[in-house]
């Protein structure tokens, strides 16, 4: 066997003994299952929310089921188009807000979702006028930067049900609107990314290994 066949195939070997993981992407996917005006707006799931980790970043994704746009009703702030809480998030990391058309999103602070309670933040259309006549399309998706996955899983304070995330929508065919909330755990896949003590071990086998070939090749 060549040198270089002993080489690959002893790296392989080695990488399979230390069990270092392959990193990935780790992402949560929270489903909306409760509606505030469920007599109206139909039967859950109403849409999900789709968290994906970019980096040091974690891209949101609003998804609503077919038949559903959003919508903003009741006074400012008080039934945000989406709100949710986050831990170690300033406002100035909610970036790149938007649904795919020309209308213009704003995030705040100190959100409230009736009857899902207060949020750490909301979003709203400024640009949209209130009711149908404003209701904008999904998928709503934006980006907060500096942040972790596991940073958003937390509920929503004083409400009845608490919720992880809370959005404001109206059903097309019926025309009634309401707020729709999350109130069940997302699935977070643990992020497989190498050990260190992992790591260290393979580049040493590594060294050892160069080291026997060059050897034979003075040999």
């Amino acid at each position: 066997m060549s040198i270089r066949h002993t080489l690959v195939s002893a790296a392989a070997a080695l990488c399979c003994a230390v069990g270092i993981p392959s990193a990935h992407a780790a992402d949560a996917v929270y489903t909306f299952d409760y509606a505030a005006a469920s007599a109206h707006l139909g039967t859950a799931p109403f849409g999900t929310v789709s968290l994906t980790q970019d980096g040091a970043n974690v891209d949101f994704s609003i998804e609503l089921t077919s038949g559903y746009e959003f919508v903003m009703t009741g006074n400012k702030k008080s039934h945000s188009l989406f709100a949710f809480n986050a831990s170690g998030v300033s406002l100035s990391d909610i970036v790149g807000i938007t649904d795919g058309t020309a209308a213009t999103y704003a995030a705040y602070t100190s959100a409230t979702a009736s009857p899902f309670g207060k949020f750490g933040f909301g979003i709203d259309c400024s640009s949209c006028s209130k009711g149908a006549p404003g209701a904008t399309p999904p998928p709503l998706t934006f980006t907060v930067d500096n942040a972790l996955v596991s940073d958003f899983a937390s509920l929503s304070k004083a409400g009845s049900p608490v919720a992880y995330f809370s959005a404001d929508v109206i059903e097309l065919a019926s025309g009634y609107t309401g707020q729709v909330g999350a109130t069940g755990d997302g699935v977070v896949p643990l992020t497989a990314v190498p050990e260190p003590a992992g790591t260290s071990l393979m580049l040493a086998g590594l060294a050892a290994v160069g080291f026997v070939a060059r050897r034979r090749r003075s040999a």
